[in-house]
């Protein structure tokens, strides 16, 4: 919008004033409302008159302000007009007549007159020079008497006090609300009753009732994503359940998020282990074949070819341990040891160093899940498991694999260096004081599997898998496009790799000229980018069916792609329990590695492991 400068009667003091406030201008403001900037930014927009232009730039507000994208409103636009006039008074009086569906007289003047006492050096001289100046017909006096006559004719109405705070704009708060629930208590036949009519016509003004225990634990089981959750954390910390519901919650869990055995099946018996109460008689797994005396038999036989001196080959030995005692997993002890860390620390730290702990005092006990077979550019390096994703999670194969692969120096097309940026995937680290906020590639002891993966990740990916690396500088990439949202001359690392999957062609941007990063991919978009990667020829055959109750339209973009994907000798795809593959919905973390590591096996890049 415009600006322009207030005239005044007196050039002198004109003259003065337009001194003073260009001074106060300059400063930037401290807002009180986390979203006042993003009104101000959507009501910039209004003046954009090419309508690509216009939702380009509204775009651009929302997504430097995504919380703030729900309130926008006639009174919030206002709101941000008001704010951009920077205390110009003829800017605020555009935006009355801009916004006058909302705007309540004498709402400008109001704002005016806060505006000149929070930021003006002179309060007094800038309300009279500016704000009076272009509202002569305001006064706060005269604006309460007439909302005061205004309650008190309302012998307690509550639709009656909303309209008197709507029709003066000099109204407090919950003001109205207030007076209401006075005279319920002073005047009403019936008080209760009459409360509840003020609360209904001001929801905004009062607080709900704290949730019963019984409402609180459904909140916190509707807040698990790991099936541990509900017992060890829902139900230790509310008193109220009932007897195994945690456990039928964490069986619909396991049944909504995993798709392939043996990860559903594991994911039932660690809801079966958290209430073993629970199970039905005949679901009650079979007692354990390997008996207290056998796993004792077993470590003394670990022991003596440990501790003896004539044993020249220990690990020969300690297989002929497990070959004697074949029901007793091998890797007891360092389950022990994993669980221990679970139960003893809180610290994320601490607990990642207890894990660490573990794998170095058992280095033989967890099998890795695949194996290197075609050199291509990629080479194992180091690896550590994350705090979310212990190896008991049916997705641990994949990603343990996939953290630990990268390019290596060299292999690649295009310069490289061993950092974190080399590797396939990588996990997130804390990077804030209260351990809540997360960063990728930075000391990663978490993975978030049930995150949704985003573009930027998926071009990551599918630049590394297809040997492109990642230049350190963007001078070294030739841009086909430039995105509005993606800065091509930064060299933060998520500009580097958005450039480079569009100048090998892996990805693309939009009509808009927006590449959205962060948006997240569906679960359709990125199997199209695995296959093109590996260059399947999705054509050869046609399948009458895709495998899916949801994927029928044969002239759908994703059919073939899916089809194929479902009908390999070792599926890339399964889908849900009910049939489904869901092909718009975003593709989650674990999800991703999953598809990731069947598309190498169908390749022959990599093998089951041990």
């Amino acid at each position: 919008m415009r600006k322009h400068f207030p005239k005044v009667l007196v050039a002198f003091l004109s003259g003065i004033l337009f001194l003073l406030l260009s001074f106060s201008y300059a400063s930037a403001v401290e807002l009180d409302d986390d979203c006042l900037e993003y009104f101000a930014c959507y009501a910039g927009c209004s003046d954009i008159v090419d309508p690509d232009a216009n939702q380009a730039c509204k775009e651009s507000c929302d997504f430097d302000f995504p919380q703030c994208i729900e309130r926008v409103d006639c009174d919030t636009l206002f709101l941000g007009c008001l704010y951009n006039c920077d205390g110009d008074g003829a800017c605020m009086q555009e935006c009355e007549e801009d916004y006058d569906d909302c705007a309540l007289m004498c709402e400008a003047w109001g704002f005016c007159y806060d505006w000149c006492e929070e930021y003006d050096p002179i309060p007094g001289l800038c309300q009279q020079l500016v704000c009076d100046t272009y509202w002569p017909e305001c006064d706060r006096d005269d604006c309460n008497d007439q909302l005061t006559a205004c309650y008190n004719d309302c012998d307690g109405s509550a639709v009656c006090y909303v309209n008197c705070d709507e029709d003066f704009w000099c109204s407090d708060p919950c003001e109205g609300w207030q007076l209401c629930l006075d005279w319920c208590g002073d005047g009403a036949s019936d008080p209760e009753a009459c409360s509840e009519n003020c609360n209904e016509e001001y929801p905004e003004c009062w607080e709900e009732e704290e949730p019963t225990c019984e409402e609180a634990l459904q909140d916190c089981y509707d807040s698990c994503i790991m099936p541990a959750c509900f017992t060890d954390v829902c139900d230790a910390q509310f008193d109220c359940e009932e007897p195994c519901e945690a456990w039928n919650l964490c069986n619909d869990l396991c049944r909504d998020t995993y798709t392939q055995e043996p990860m559903l099946s594991n994911c039932f018996e660690t809801c079966d282990e958290q209430s073993p109460e629970c199970p039905p008689e005949e679901d009650q797994p079979e007692e354990d074949e390997c008996t207290d005396e056998d796993m004792q038999a077993l470590q003394l036989c670990i022991n003596y070819c440990e501790a003896d001196p004539s044993v020249t080959d220990v690990e020969a030995c300690k297989e002929s341990c497990y070959f004697d005692w074949p029901d007793c997993p091998h890797d007891e002890e360092y389950k022990d040891c994993y669980d221990l860390c679970f139960e003893n620390y809180t610290d994320p730290d601490d607990l990642v160093q207890c894990i660490l702990d573990c794998q170095e005092e058992h280095p033989g006990d967890h099998n890795e899940p695949f194996e290197l077979e075609q050199e291509r550019c990629f080479e194992e390096t180091t690896f550590f498991d994350y705090i979310d994703v212990p190896y008991t999670n049916w997705a641990w194969p994949p990603i343990n694999f996939l953290t630990r692969i990268q390019i290596k120096l060299g292999a690649g097309i295009g310069p490289n260096s061993a950092t974190f940026e080399s590797r396939i995937v990588w996990g997130y680290g804390r990077d804030d004081e209260d351990n809540t906020q997360y960063k990728p590639g930075v000391f990663a002891d978490t993975f978030l599997p049930a995150r949704d993966l985003n573009r930027f990740e998926a071009s990551k990916i599918a630049t590394l898998i297809s040997c492109y690396t990642i230049p350190d500088t963007q001078a070294d990439i030739t841009k086909p496009q430039i995105y509005t949202d993606v800065n091509q001359f930064s060299d933060e690392f998520m500009n580097r790799v958005v450039y480079r999957a569009a100048e090998v062609a892996l990805f693309e941007g939009y009509q808009d000229g927006t590449y959205r990063p962060m948006q997240p991919i569906t679960r359709a978009e990125f199997l199209k980018v695995l296959l093109t990667v590996g260059e399947f020829d999705i054509h050869a055959v046609t399948y009458p069916t895709s495998g899916f109750t949801d994927v029928t339209d044969q002239t759908l973009w994703y059919y073939d792609y899916i089809a194929f994907a479902s009908h390999q000798p070792d599926p890339i795809v399964q889908g849900f329990p009910d049939g489904t593959f869901r092909p718009n919905a975003p593709i989650k973390r674990d999800q991703a590695m999953n598809i990731v590591t069947n598309t190498f096996l169908n390749l022959g890049w990599i093998s089951n492991g041990s």
